[in-house]
This record gives C-alpha cells, structure tokens and sequence, in this order.
C-alpha cells in the first residue's frame, strides 16, 4: 500500500497490518461450510432447548461435535483448506483440556468429574474449529446477525410471559419463584439475561453502524429494543446491572466518534432505563421464596436483601472449599457433591453451582485451572484491542479501507465482558447456551485480529495439519462411543423412572443401568434404597434383601466417598439385622459428610432410638427441627411427638 505524502511518517505507523478483505479457501470449501454450518445449528438449538441444560440436549450438543471433529479431521488431514497454526489462545485452550484430564484421572467422584470434563471437551471443540473455519469478516457478521435475529424473536416469548402472567417454556412448567418474570426459551429468567446480555451490545452496535443509512439503523434497532424489553421482563438483578454497565460503556465509547447528541439520548436513555429497571426490582417486596433453600430469604425486607443473603450462604462455604484446596481445588463439578461438609445451616438445598464463576473456578479448578482460564481471556482481549487500534489507524490513513470490523470486535467484547460481570452473582458459564455463545465469541475475536500468525514451513504445514486430523478423528470416534454408552444407560434409567413403574420394573431399570454404566453411585444408591425397603417389609427373605441392599450402598460409597446417606442406610440396614454396634460408626461418619444437613440430623436421632437413648435421640430430632422447621421437616416432628407418648406413659413418670 503507497502512504506516499500521507501526512503520517512511515516510521511511526503502529505495529499493525493491515485488514485482509479476502475470503479464505475455509470459506469456499465444503468442509468449511459444513463445519460453519453445524456451528450454527449448534448456537441456534442451545437456547432455544432451555439452554441445553438437561442430559438429552447436551447429548444433541455432543454429537454435534463428534461430527464437527471428523469433518474438521477430514479437512485438515486432507488440507482441504490451508491450517493456520495455533495461536497463544490456541495453546492456553489445549492446556485446559490438558489439566482437565488430569483432573479426571485424581477426581474422587469420577463420573461426575467425568461428564464435566466431556463437556469442556465440546466447548473447546466448538472454539478450535470456529478458530480455522471463521476467516472472512463477512462470514461472521452474517452469522452474527442470525443470532441477533433468534435473540430478538425469543425476547418476544418472554415479553410475553410476563405480560401474560405465563409460566410455560415449551411444554414445561416454571417453578413458582419464577413467577411474574419472562425468560424466554429458558427456564430461570437469570440465565435468559445472561444469554440476552452477551447479544445486546451487538445489537447496539449494528445499530449504529456509521457506513448504513438512517432507515437500516431504525430497521436494526427492532431487535434492540425487544431485546431490551426481554431484559426488562427478566426483572434479573444481575443481568439488568451488568447489561446497564455495558450500555453506558457503549455510550461512553460513542463520543469517541462523530455522533449526533440526538443519537446520544437514545442510548443514554436505554442506559437510564436499565438502571432504573433494576433499583425498581431491588427495592421491591422480597416475592415467593422456597424456604428449604433459605428461610432468612423470605425475611428480607427487599428482593436485594435476600439475594445477598442467599449468595452469601453460598459464596462462604465455597471459599472455605478452595482455601482447603488452594492448587487445583476439589475436582472438576465437585462443588455440589463437597458442599454439604462446608454448608450452612440456613441453607438446606443443594445449590448445584457457586452462583459465581469465578468462585466456581476457584473450588473446582483451585488457582492453576482459575489461572488458565483467566490467561485466556487476557489473550482473547488483548486481540480485540490489537484490531479497534489498527482498525482506527486505518480509517484514519485511507479512506477506501474496509470499515466496521473494529466496532464488530468491541460489540464482541463487551457482550463477553458483560456476560462476565454478570456471572460474579450466577453460573452462566456453566449454563451449555450461554457458555458456547460466549466461548464462540472468544473465538471470532481472535479471527478478526489482524496479527494472526502464519506458517512459513511448508513441512510443518503438512504434518502438523495431518497429525491434528488423526488426533480429531481420534476423540470423534470416543465421543461416539460415550454417546453410545450415555444413550444405553437413560434408555434404562427411564424404563425405571417411568410413572406407574412397578418395583421389579424399577429394579430391573437400574441393574440394567448400572450394567452398562458402573461408575454412576447414584444408580447404585436408589438400587440399594428399593431393596432395603423391600427388606424392611419383612418375610422370609428380609436378611437377604437386606445383605444385597448393604452391598449397593458398599458400591455407592466407593464410587462417591462424599455421599453421607449411603453410609447413613448401610447403618439403618445393620439396624435392622440387629447389628446395632456396628451401625453407630457410619451413622458418625455420615454426619460428619453433612454435618448441617436436616436430614441427616434426624437420621442421628432415629439411631439414638434404635438404641433406647430416648432422651439423646430428641435433642438430634429437636436439632433437625431448628435447621428446617415443619412442614418442610417431616420426619422430626413425627419422631418428636412418638417420644413424647413414650414419655407420657405412666411406667416413665417421675419416681418410677
């Protein structure tokens, strides 16, 4: 390019190349086109399947890249398109992969840490081949603007929902607590604006695109504004306030550039809007709460009140979790399974994640994991800012160069910097829909950077991209073989799920479950369960019953050596063969597993009253009352009022 008499010395021209406008050979290439393709598909389906949280959609997700990675392994072996080698991102996601596995191989619970490390397998799939198959600028605007588009119609549903007072999502029921929100094709309304929040600021974006006319602004701010109201009907305290950040980031980033006050309002406004959304639902009446989860959380006086509060009972046993493990943490997705040895006693639900990322991170993957992942979204940024610097130089020097990709990148950003700051009070990235989105928005980040790096060695080229096809088609053919084996096991554990399922159907389910799928304890403990009540109901094959439920639970505790009832029924089941010195060892070592779990307190008491210590066993029942009172806690008022008839007995009056 001749900057001959440009005003600008050549000297000084910053470390920049300039934009390629180009279209690659990935992006003619039918591979390249399957692959985008499938991606695609991949980015549609996930929100629109309640974020493909359940078993069955992520399943739909897996095989999608099961069938990315023998395309893209087919491609690279046969070099259908030329391989751009791994950039630093590209190494930092290969070595998360890579201490994943470690962490599998140590994890205690290895089914768990199992399905986890699965799914940071497909989510850095997805990453490493929209890296090679997303060159052109125009490939990954256009389907950007797809995505716009879905956002926009699922913001109509739950605009809807919150208009109609609705609580169906497809042909699913919300839980009550979700009452009065919309959340789209989601079921909780936080993870909806999470999902919203990320697209927003692209919407804002093509919105004010400086290059379009007045009247393709006003047809692009259609999308904006539903989306917006789908914030809005959301009434998320998270998603409102990280949304609000972000609109005011993109104001403030507007007066960089020649833009009319007029249009400064509007977006100012949408900002106010935002901000006011948000006080309005903090400092609402705190709404319909589920008091097993936290009954301090009906008691606040406002909706921020118990939203705090109900974090903080989570966020402290987390941190005290990765104190205990500072490296590498508990194991991967082992939060929930090691929670009830930190909890606390207002909080009697599982809460499934941290309802906070980082935190998350840091229980689960200690500060090495945490450490990687930070890493890599410092290089993911830092090739967003690289392209806004050189995408402002140019526009400055030339006035025919292709224009916009700057802005695509920062409506990028700052979706992935919202979603962000949004997942400091939930679990976003753990949700399949919003975690790939925005692990796809990393990607085309790193695409648009101009300083990509190039092979020079042909050699390396050659082998290099074989070796990377042979590696791909590799895990391609153990996903199938996972697929396989996860289908198997639901078609079981749904024969013995199914409503009016007799026992024998049950027990049949889950022996064939466990058959093909022997690491799940969970199986192993509802086997266990439906024998030692079929022994408890006596006959002349009680014992034997019993025998085979204890060796369940025996299974069940060496499969997850964090589950306190396994421990807590194996002593029941010694119990009831009358081998009650035995039992008081794994009644000790189940509440040690949880020792602020109502239920488990209450199984302490019912030991006591096996033992005849009448008076001991009312302290723990009374105890199990105070961590979760009646009528949530049914056991321990029935056992209190048994005690107390025993007592009232005249044989038990004072001096007898």
């Amino acid at each position: 390019m001749n900057l001959a008499g440009h005003p600008l010395n050549a000297d000084a021209l910053p470390d920049v190349k300039e934009p390629a406008v180009s279209i690659s050979a990935s992006d003619v290439s039918w591979s390249g086109r399957a692959c985008r393709g499938l991606v695609l598909i991949a980015l549609g389906f996930a929100p629109l399947a309640t974020g493909a949280v359940r078993g069955q959609d992520f399943f739909f997700l897996q095989a999608l890249a099961a069938a990315l990675l023998i395309l893209w392994g087919i491609r690279r072996f046969h070099r259908a398109a030329p391989w751009r080698p791994p950039a630093a991102l590209d190494w930092v996601v290969g070595g998360f992969v890579g201490y994943a596995l470690l962490g599998y191989a140590v994890a205690d619970i290895e089914y768990v840490a199992r399905q986890e490390v699965i799914k940071v397998g497909v989510y850095a799939t997805f990453f490493l081949v929209i890296r090679d198959t997303f060159r052109s600028p125009d490939t990954i605007r256009r389907h950007l603007e797809v995505l716009l588009i879905l956002g926009a119609i699922i913001s109509c549903s739950a605009i809807y929902q919150w208009m109609a007072g609705s609580d169906r999502v497809w042909t699913f029921q919300r839980p009550e607590v979700y009452s009065g929100r919309g959340s789209g094709t989601y079921i909780s309304p936080d993870h909806f604006a999470g999902w919203l929040g990320l697209l927003l600021p692209l919407g804002l974006v093509r919105m004010s695109g400086a290059c379009r006319s007045r009247k393709w602004r006003v047809g692009m701010g259609i999308p904006v504004v539903l989306m917006v109201a789908g914030l809005v009907s959301s009434r998320s305290l998270g998603g409102l306030l990280a949304s609000g950040i972000g609109t005011l980031v993109f104001c403030i980033h507007l007066h960089t550039r020649k833009t009319s006050w007029r249009t400064l309002a509007g977006y100012y406004g949408m900002t106010l809007l935002l901000f006011a959304c948000f006080v309005q639902v903090a400092t609402a009446p705190a709404g319909v709460t589920n008091s097993v989860v936290d009954r301090r959380v009906e008691e606040s006086a406002t909706t921020l009140g118990g939203y705090i509060e109900l974090r903080r009972l989570i966020w402290e046993p987390a941190l005290s979790m990765w104190l205990d493990h500072p490296w590498c943490g508990v194991g991967p997705a082992h939060f929930d399974y090691r929670f009830r040895e930190y909890r606390m006693g207002a909080l009697q639900a599982r809460p499934d994640r941290v309802h906070n990322d980082l935190l998350n991170a840091l229980a689960d993957w200690g500060l090495v994991g945490t450490g990687l992942l930070l890493v890599g979204i410092t290089l993911g940024f830092r090739s967003g800012f690289r392209l806004m610097r050189a995408d402002a130089f140019w526009r400055r020097c030339v006035a025919d160069v292709e224009r916009g990709r700057g802005e695509w990148v920062f409506g990028l950003m700052l979706g992935s910097a919202v979603l962000l700051i949004h997942s400091l009070v939930d679990f976003n990235l753990h949700i399949p829909g919003s975690a790939l989105l925005w692990v796809s928005f990393l990607a085309w980040i790193c695409n648009l950077d101009p300083n990509r790096s190039r092979v020079r060695s042909e050699r390396f080229l050659v082998w290099g991209s074989r070796a990377a096809g042979m590696v791909a088609l590799t895990i391609a053919l153990l996903l199938v073989w996972l697929l396989g084996r996860w289908a198997a096991e639901q078609r079981w554990l749904a024969g013995a799920g199914q409503a009016g399922a007799r026992v024998p159907e049950q027990e049949a389910g889950l022996r064939g479950a466990f058959l093909v799928e022997p690491g799940n304890f969970e199986t192993a403990g509802r086997l266990g369960e439906i024998l030692r009540l079929r022994g408890w109901v006596g006959g002349e094959d009680y014992r034997l019953l019993t025998g085979e439920a204890m060796l369940w639970f025996e299974r069940a505790m060496a499969l997850n050596p964090h589950d306190p009832y396994s421990r807590l029924r194996y002593g029941m089941c010694l119990h009831w063969l009358g081998r009650h010195e035995e039992a008081g060892q794994y009644f000790e070592e189940g509440l040690k597993l949880d020792p602020q779990g109502y239920y488990a307190n209450a199984l302490m008491g019912w030991h006591f009253l096996q033992l005849g210590d009448w008076d001991e066993s009312g302290r723990w029942f009374e105890k199990s009352l105070e961590l979760l009172p009646a009528p949530q806690n049914a056991i321990a008022p029935a056992y209190l009022a048994i005690l107390q008839q025993v007592r009232n007995r005249p044989e038990f009056a004072p001096g007898r």
